[in-house]
């Protein structure tokens, strides 16, 4: 129910962005590199203050609606599979986390009709939709926390910047890069504590509607 709400909520502001008028639609897509910041111990494992990255997709959909000539806001929604994995002289753990993204982003632009550079900053919430976390000692033995253990739903910070290029009077291309700080811890298993963080490096189009 709560997911279905966050979802309702997020739909709701697309729709009342577009009532406004001098609004872009867009699809990006692009590689997230995220990590575990973890400290666990468990049995004969020990992990303090580490952290491993985990390659992977992060794509969606999203729509500007501009604020003035200078600012705009920009909701997104996204599909972003982030996590970690890490090892020491103990042993090895691996955390996934695939989430549907929504972040709210302000943004600035400055340039011309041509080319942009853009920086933006927003809030992020990130409803999970699979996961799960190994470890795996050196000696052989290994722990799997419970789907239960592992929280469904993430606060982040992101910040970012990056090139805006028209390719037609209604069209443009981007490349943006950003960074995501989770707030929440999302696991409550044994010792372990864990909050995740990545880069996000993403391409896409606009069109103006």
């Amino acid at each position: 129910m709560k997911n279905s709400s966050a979802v309702i909520l997020f739909l709701l502001c697309v729709v009342s962005i577009l009532a406004k008028g001098e609004t872009r639609v867009g699809l990006m897509a692009g590689l997230d590199l995220s990590s575990a910041n973890v400290s666990l111990t468990t049995g004969n494992l020990t992990f303090s203050n580490g952290s491993g990255a985990r390659a992977g997709f992060a794509g969606g959909a999203f729509v500007e609606q501009a604020l003035s000539p200078i600012f705009y806001l920009q909701p997104e929604l996204m599909y972003v599979q982030e996590g970690g994995n890490w090892s020491n002289s103990s042993g090895t753990f691996a955390f996934d986390y695939d989430c549907l993204e929504l972040p709210v982003l302000l943004k600035a632009k400055l340039g011309n009709q041509t080319i942009q550079g853009e920086i933006f900053t927003g809030p992020g919430l990130s409803i999970n939709l699979a996961k799960s976390l190994s470890v795996s000692s050196n000696s052989g033995s290994s722990t799997s926390a419970s789907p239960n253990d592992i929280n469904s739903v993430d606060i982040s910070l992101q910040f970012g910047a990056g090139v805006e290029v028209a390719i037609a009077p209604t069209a443009s291309v981007f490349l943006d890069a950003r960074y995501m700080l989770g707030l929440l811890n999302l696991v409550n298993y044994q010792n372990f504590t864990g909050k995740l963080s990545g880069f996000l490096f993403l391409g896409g189009v606009s069109l103006a509607i």
